[in-house]
């Protein structure tokens, strides 16, 4: 019997005439085991009924007979394992690990005892749960067959439930140091290498990721992604580079040739120029921390030259133009984008990188030209406008800037912002452009988004005098005095209005003017009192006359003024010497009735006043009605405490009595 035997499951015999046959053989066999002596033929003989005894499935009778052999003849191995293949398959493990340790006992040869002592260390391990034991067993059966795989396969299982590194380690290196086939002999390596790389060993982990792809075989390629996770770990920028550009040329090789990928083992799903543009990328990257700024740039033109127009590698590779200050490149990089055809937002930020180079070289017009061409392929660009109103802002063409404030005011997205941009639009249409036209319908456009009424007004004021527009300046102080104005500050509006055309000789407009000041609070007795003595000092311009008497009738009298700031006053005395003013003015404009009217109103209010007295009288005198003059004087003359003077009155008015005949003189 070969010492396979054990290794080979029972069969039952398939037909009756079969099980005639096989248990024919057995009576035979047992008949010559019992007509023979010698020792050794009696124990072969029983292996071989055991054998047949356990084809027609009588295993406890083969177990019988097997022991038999084996008691019979220490030294022969085959009934001994077809003992134990019984147990092992009937679960019944009782004797099993005597009989284990009697197969290594009668073991002829190293293979044959190293395969034995395999049996036992799994034995230990699954039944007596002892490893460290087991570890021992294994440790002899590699030295009596180191050639033997499954034995370091063993010993890498042990050293795994021991938690012991070295060892598994040193079982990983004796299999790939065994292995035969390259690809096979790799992934081992890579175990080895991951191996190394938990336990920290990064060099030792490097060198047996670098024999591995020495092999170029389907395992290259997760090496070099384990190189990459070594290089992070490890800290070492320059091994992370030169990792993931070998990735990427890999997969560049794949596609130029897919056979090649599949020797080196590049993932279907990394195929693409995509993917190798991505390692060239995260190599940059890593050139880039580490302070290698030139070999970032290289390498960053390779993930270009592998995936043209890519936005992420466009976007690093600008950042890193930008940290180099290499401002020509990112233009000639941008420009070849544009040449590509790139349209949309793409390229109005493309556009902007050209105009940032123009800008920098001076090329002020050059770098207007781009900026409007990435508004043209995209309006709403807040970049784009606002480096168009820098440089304009700067330029020497302000209707151009105030223009572009107003297109930026449409893209706005709330309509105070809008408004904001009119504002500042009308600002440089008046100041820097002279434009009052402009500058009003940006004013216009800014109420309409919402600007308030005051604003406006306020602003409009301001532009009007620094454009030195008075027809614009008039208009805005009308609309602050009629939407915004507060209360303290519409009597100083209606003074300027009133001194604006009282300059321009419009006396009518000013009288209009002067009555809404005297209208305003606090402005009652500065208006009555310019209207009353200022406007008769106006000149009358004649190509206005007309215009004016429209305004103002010639023969509305200014003593509506002075009886205005009369009422106004607080003090009696001035009051009353306005009134006489009044009184004098209407004698003098012809109007008598109402300056004796006035006087005898004062008088009755105070005969003792001399003044109105005197006035009073004097005017009655002039006009025939000489008894009320010297009635007038009499009451004063009873009125008066000087009495010198009362006397002289008395007199007067005696006089004046005696002229019109009548007896009371």
């Amino acid at each position: 019997m070969s010492s396979t035997s054990r290794l080979q499951s029972s069969q039952v015999p398939s037909t009756a005439q079969d099980l005639t046959v096989v248990t024919s053989a057995i009576a035979r066999l047992r008949a010559e085991h019992d007509g023979t002596s010698d020792r050794k033929a009696r124990a072969i003989l029983l292996h071989e009924i055991g054998v047949l005894e356990e084809r027609v499935g009588d295993e406890t009778a083969s177990v019988r007979d097997q022991l038999g052999a084996v008691n019979a003849e220490a030294e022969f191995r085959e009934p001994l394992e077809r003992l134990i293949a019984i147990i092992e398959r009937r679960q019944s493990y009782k004797n099993l690990g005597r009989l284990l340790e009697r197969l290594v006992s009668v073991a002829e040869r190293p293979e044959e005892r190293a395969r034995a002592l395999l049996d036992q260390a799994f034995y230990l391990i699954d039944h007596e749960d002892d490893v460290a034991a087991a570890r021992v067993l294994l440790e002899q059966a590699t030295d009596d067959a180191p050639g033997d795989v499954s034995l370091w396969l063993a010993l890498e299982l042990v050293a795994g439930k021991l938690g012991d590194s070295e060892l598994r380690e040193r079982a990983l290196l004796a299999r790939a140091a065994l292995a035969g086939d390259p690809h096979w002999r790799a992934l081992l390596l890579l175990s080895l290498a991951e191996q190394r790389l938990a336990a920290g060993d990064h060099e030792a982990s490097e060198r047996a990721l670098e024999e591995a792809l020495t092999l170029d075989s389907p395992a290259s390629f997760d090496c070099l992604t384990t190189e990459v996770e070594v290089a992070r770990k490890a800290g070492e920028p320059a091994l992370g580079i030169r990792a993931r550009v070998r990735i990427a040329q890999a997969i560049l090789a794949t596609l130029a040739d897919p056979t090649r990928g599949d020797a080196l083992g590049v993932p279907a799903h990394l195929r693409s120029s995509l993917a190798a543009a991505d390692a060239w990328l995260c190599a940059a990257e890593l050139a880039r921390e580490s302070g290698a700024t030139e070999q970032a740039v290289e390498l960053l033109e390779r993930a270009l030259a592998a995936a043209p127009g890519d936005a992420l590698l466009l976007r690093a590779r600008f950042h890193l133009a930008d940290a180099l200050g290499d401002t020509a490149n990112a233009a000639r990089l941008a420009q070849a984008e544009l040449d590509r055809g790139a349209t949309g937002s793409a390229a109005a930020s493309l556009w902007l990188r050209v105009a940032e180079a123009r800008a920098s070289e001076g090329d002020a017009a050059g770098a207007l030209a781009s900026v409007n061409h990435a508004l043209e392929q995209d309006p709403s660009s807040v970049a784009a406008r606002a480096l168009q109103l820098d440089l304009l802002g700067t330029g020497d063409d302000p209707q151009a800037f105030a223009s572009a404030l107003e297109a930026a005011a449409e893209h706005l997205p709330t309509d105070s912002a809008k408004a904001r941009f009119y504002l500042l639009s009308a600002d440089v249409w008046a100041r820097q452009c002279r434009d009052s036209q402009g500058a009003r319908a940006a004013l216009s456009q800014a109420g309409m988004y919402g600007a308030s009424p005051a604003v406006v007004a306020r602003v409009a004021r301001m532009l009007a005098a620094l454009a030195e527009d008075s027809v614009w300046y008039e208009e805005a102080t009308r609309r602050l005095i009629a939407q915004g104005a507060s209360e303290s500050e519409q009597a100083g509006l209606w003074f300027e209005l009133a001194r604006a055309r009282a300059l321009r000789g419009e006396r009518a407009a000013t009288a209009q003017a002067l009555r809404g000041l005297a209208g305003a609070p606090g402005g009652a007795w500065l208006g009555n009192a310019l209207s009353a003595y200022a406007l008769d000092l106006l000149p009358e311009r004649a190509d206005l006359a007309d215009a004016q008497r429209s305004l103002a009738p010639d023969n509305e009298p200014a003593s509506l003024a002075l009886t205005a700031l009369a009422a106004e006053e607080s003090d009696p005395a001035t009051a009353r010497a306005l009134r006489v003013i009044l009184a004098l003015r209407a004698s003098l404009s012809g109007d008598l009735e109402a300056a004796r009217a006035e006087l005898e109103q004062l008088h009755a209010a105070d005969p003792s006043d001399v003044v109105v007295a005197r006035a009073y009288s004097a005017l009655e005198s002039a006009h025939g009605s000489k008894p009320k003059a010297a009635s007038a004087l009499a009451r004063t003359a009873g009125a008066v405490e000087d009495a010198e003077l009362g006397l002289a009155f008395d007199l007067e008015a005696g006089i004046l009595f005696w002229h019109a005949g009548d007896r009371k003189a």
